[in-house]
């Protein structure tokens, strides 16, 4: 019985995703600008809308905190009223997207 020879290496593939989703990230928030106060939770309810398709909650979540520290000289509420603001929005799109799956979709999700 011939062995396979096997290579103990390093995750590089680990490394480099992640370093992608950084990547990719700041490229979200750059198009996700708070220029005035009073215009924060509509550019969180858009950028939730779109990181939905792309990221998981805790990754989307991440990049909601980055948006407050990157845009904070504009913004009035606190960080734990924009996590909240997040939680919502994001279950209001799971909602949307679980009505969108078709029954046999359905079945694999539950």
């Amino acid at each position: 019985m011939q062995k396979f020879p096997y290579i103990k290496e390093p995750d590089n593939y680990s490394l480099h995703m992640r370093a992608r989703g950084r990547n990719r990230s700041r490229k979200d928030l750059a198009r996700y600008p708070i220029k005035q106060k009073g215009t924060r939770h509509g550019v969180l309810v858009k950028m939730v809308g779109e990181l939905s398709y792309k990221f998981g909650r805790e990754a989307a979540r991440r990049i909601a905190e980055e948006l407050y520290r990157l845009n904070q000289q504009t913004i009035q509420s606190s960080l734990d009223d924009h996590l909240l603001e997040f939680d919502a929005a994001w279950a209001g799109m799971r909602k949307t997207h679980v009505a969108e799956l078709s029954p046999e979709e359905l079945t694999c999700l539950r």
